[in-house]
């Protein structure tokens, strides 16, 4: 009979499966792939409810949705995707996340995901540097753009018709009618 090979078989599988349950890290590690599966869905209620008890308390779950807003529209955020979830190393994970924007095109950038507790009772911890890929600790998210000075408008025989920020004209009146004026709307006007 093969009955002996079979059952040591089976009780090595069963011993290297149950090493691989218990494997340190397993429970966190798959507590932020759930967090990162939620963000790419935009499934804030779950994303919410993988924080930890004083992350709730501190934050509602509107003002939670709201910060992810912002930072994505800050951002100009139109998809996030985890590429790769990392180990834990102290009391957070990091997670390599491609994410894309309208201004700033693809980016793969690292997330770094802070956890409280341990094993089947880990749950992450909200922070600013979670709101966004990229950011470090202490770190915010800021957009600010600033437009160039504005050109001057040639005539087709290469005559200023307007130069400078004011729009100034050697021609009266001519920069105004072509390209209006920059200001708040007149209050005759404001209906």
């Amino acid at each position: 009979m093969r009955v002996g090979p079979v059952l040591l078989l089976a009780a090595g599988a069963f011993a290297a499966g149950a090493v691989l349950a218990t494997q340190p890290g397993r429970d966190e590690h798959q507590l932020v792939v759930r967090f990162m599966r939620a963000w790419e869905r935009d499934d804030v209620v779950q994303m919410y409810a993988l924080l930890d008890a004083h992350s709730r308390r501190q934050t509602s779950e509107p003002v939670f949705a709201h910060q992810l807003e912002t930072a994505a529209a800050t951002a100009t955020q139109t998809s996030l995707a985890p590429v790769r979830v990392a180990g834990r190393k102290g009391d957070s994970i990091r997670v390599l996340v491609s994410v894309k924007t309208k201004l700033w095109g693809s980016l793969r950038e690292t997330l770094i995901v802070p956890l409280s507790g341990s094993g089947g009772s880990a749950r992450v911890r909200l922070a600013p540097q979670l709101l966004f890929p990229g950011l470090r600790p202490g770190e915010q998210l800021g957009r600010h753009i600033t437009l160039p000075p504005r050109g001057t408008l040639l005539a087709a025989d290469g005559e200023a018709l307007a130069t400078g920020p004011d729009r100034s004209s050697p021609i009266n009146d001519v920069a105004v009618q072509i390209v209006g004026r920059l200001g708040p709307i007149p209050q005759q006007l404001v209906a």
